[in-house]
């Protein structure tokens, strides 16, 4: 898994991250990779091998104490482990 940090919420990476081997990017000004993605709060992007956009999950809309929720991002982790497209999806949890 991958985080990336708004650009300008740098100062609570460390609560976030500290202690963690969680990869983590920090955005910043010049790049904006939360607009070049289109990113919202908790939003959770699954790449296949060749770090192809597979899916996207926002995990405020799709709470995983739902196990509904958990077996749609499990489904989605698992088509792009399998290499399967499902063609930059964004699943809808019914919420």
């Amino acid at each position: 898994m991958l985080g990336v940090n708004a650009w300008d919420q740098a100062a609570g990476n460390e609560a976030f991250v500290g202690g963690l081997a969680l990869p983590w990017l920090q955005d910043d000004a010049d790049t904006y990779a939360w607009d070049l993605w289109d990113a919202d709060w908790r939003d959770l992007y699954v790449l296949d091998a060749e770090s192809r956009l597979e899916g996207t999950i926002n995990l405020t809309a799709c709470d995983l104490a739902s196990e509904a929720h958990q077996a749609i991002v499990v489904d989605l982790m698992r088509s792009a482990a399998d290499g399967v497209d499902t063609g930059d999806a964004r699943p809808s949890c019914g919420a």
